[in-house]
């Protein structure tokens, strides 16, 4: 048995078609672990989509809100956006939920790259953390918020879903 270094540490527990169940743990020098125990849930998906075709002015700022009913906890979370922009840099694109967390997928990125279209963690590494909606309720009002943070290029906000994956 090799002994751990000291220091904060993540256990991650998971299984396909189970919830994934994290533990955060400290070790001091000389101490090991053991019997740490989950409990894994079968979860579901449902995916959630609106198509509002809200047009991005240049120096302007469009919201899209979306209502989901699941009765159930996040465990995890994507987002697919269908964004039509000729300079994507100019764009800042946030998710706001039920509960009033927001997180940045897009901030400025990207420069004069058309676009914005996939799913974020799964095509488009966001620029926050996904992870921050984890727990918190799916029912309720999400909001998509993209702001256009420059002059000369406007775009379209064609589609996003929600696929949220509950246990």
């Amino acid at each position: 048995d090799a002994l751990a270094t000291p220091g904060e540490y993540e256990i991650r527990a998971s299984k396909l078609g189970f919830s994934t169940e994290v533990a955060d743990i400290s070790l001091s020098a000389g101490e090991n672990l053991s019997g740490v125990d989950f409990e894994l849930s079968i979860v579901y998906e449902g995916e959630f989509c609106s198509s509002p075709g809200l047009f991005i002015g240049d120096n302007s700022t469009v919201n899209d809100v979306m209502n989901v009913s699941l009765g159930a906890a996040v465990t995890e979370l994507a987002v697919y956006v269908n964004i039509t922009h000729t300079y994507q840099g100019d764009l800042i694109v946030s998710l706001t939920s039920p509960e009033g967390t927001l997180v940045t997928l897009h901030n400025r990125t990207g420069s004069g790259t058309d676009n914005i279209i996939g799913w974020y963690p799964d095509d488009i590494a966001p620029a926050g953390n996904l992870d921050d909606f984890i727990g918190e309720t799916a029912d309720g009002d999400w909001t998509l918020t993209i702001s256009d943070n420059a002059g000369g290029d406007t775009g379209t906000l064609n589609e996003w879903c929600l696929r949220i994956t509950y246990a």
